[in-house]
């Protein structure tokens, strides 16, 4: 049977980097992670999974899921349903990561941003 399989590592390069780059945010110190991608998608609830054992961590499909300041509706890893959480945005000086899933447009990543730099 060994001589007719073979493992090897399946995860593409753009899914690979940004995990790499969650454990880099592990040392700078964050507010939060914003994890922007597909609720269904494996890859980015694994993102959503890794930062959320060192900070808080908001899983959002696009900047529709961020409602106010005040107001996020978001995916915790490891529920099925999305919550609305209050005061998700600390005021004063943040440090904030951003990642999404690899077939995340850059386009929804940038609204994101756009929404969360409004409320500042």
């Amino acid at each position: 049977m060994a001589k007719h399989f073979k493992n090897f590592d399946t995860i593409c390069s753009a899914t690979e980097d940004r995990q790499n780059a969650i454990l880099e945010f592990k040392d700078k110190n964050l507010d939060l992670v914003m994890v922007v991608g597909g609720y269904n998608s494996s890859n980015t609830n694994h993102l959503a999974k890794m930062a959320s054992s060192f900070t808080s961590a908001y899983h959002i499909e696009d900047a529709s899921g961020i409602l106010s300041a005040n107001e996020i509706r978001h995916k915790p890893f490891g529920k099925f349903e999305t919550i609305l959480t209050e005061n998700w945005l600390p005021a004063g000086s943040l440090r904030i990561g951003l990642t999404s899933g690899a077939s995340t447009p850059n386009q929804v990543l940038g609204e994101v941003v756009e929404k969360i730099l409004s409320f500042r």
